[in-house]
């Protein structure tokens, strides 16, 4: 049986929106013109950023840096930007930066871990969450439990996966990551029934259409663990049921191909 794990292809992005919110939110402090000029080439760099035009707000930051080379915000959304054009490396040397910059920056500290996640720093990515959660004024600390744990369940200590993960959700109960890797360490201890309330409610806070399934994999990989969950908590009806939707959706999926296999079967026990 082929478990599809999320993590292993794309570690799930664990610091926007909310962190463009407070990025945009920020003040401008600089009085002089090359600071006054920065801070609106950083504003327009977070604009950019929010409309995914990542080429555009790299440029921006850039002229950000060269006018005021000393503010940490600037990296930070550098870091943002080299993160969704997948330039990992690049992305991790600018929140460094900012840090370095700017010691008591939390953001930043969270952000270098979900970039680290996506180079499989497991480590590394505990100890910088755990940095980010060390600030009594960190905003959005749910994230930061959500980061760790996906490396603890990467690391197999899914016991302490499991209590990052209810953390996070106890945080902010409408994160969908969450739930999803929620959803799959109940599924590694075999409690399938609360697995399976765990993938419902991740489809039911994103609802998809297939044509969007290339662009968000994880939804699809919830209903096939929801069909899962339901096929070895013997309810094979509605394991059927959600194995069906897998394959009309993307039927040309790896999903896809092993929910047959489990119809196949169910048909053949009928």
């Amino acid at each position: 049986m082929i478990i599809f794990e999320r993590e292993k292809r794309l570690t799930p992005l664990v610091f926007i929106p909310a962190i463009l919110f407070i990025l945009f939110l920020e003040g401008c402090q600089g009085a002089k013109a090359p600071r006054q000029k920065s801070a609106r080439n950083y504003e327009y760099g977070i604009l950019y950023l929010q409309s995914k035009k990542y080429n555009l707000a790299q440029r921006q930051f850039q002229r950000a840096k060269e006018l005021n080379p000393d503010d940490s915000r600037i990296y930070n959304g550098l870091g943002l930007t080299y993160y969704f054009q997948s330039k990992f490396n690049l992305s991790a040397d600018a929140y460094q930066r900012a840090i370095k910059l700017t010691p008591d920056y939390p953001d930043a500290y969270n952000n270098l871990a979900a970039t680290l996640a996506k180079q499989s720093k497991w480590m590394k990515v505990i100890e910088y969450a755990d940095k980010a959660l060390s600030f009594s004024f960190y905003k959005t600390p749910e994230f930061a439990h959500y980061n760790k744990g996906v490396a603890y369940y990467n690391l197999q200590e899914y016991q302490r996966a499991l209590k990052e993960l209810e953390i996070s959700l106890e945080l902010d109960p409408n994160y969908t990551d969450t739930h999803y890797q929620l959803g799959l360490t109940l599924f590694h201890f075999k409690k399938y029934s609360r697995a399976t309330e765990v993938f419902q409610r991740v489809l039911q806070l994103t609802p998809i259409t297939s044509s969007e399934l290339l662009k968000d994999p994880l939804m699809l990989d919830a209903r096939f663990h929801l069909a899962l969950s339901y096929y070895h908590n013997k309810q094979k009806k509605q394991a059927e049921k959600e194995f069906q939707k897998v394959s009309e959706l993307a039927p040309d999926s790896p999903q896809s191909q092993e929910a047959q296999k489990y119809l196949n079967s169910l048909t053949e026990n009928k």
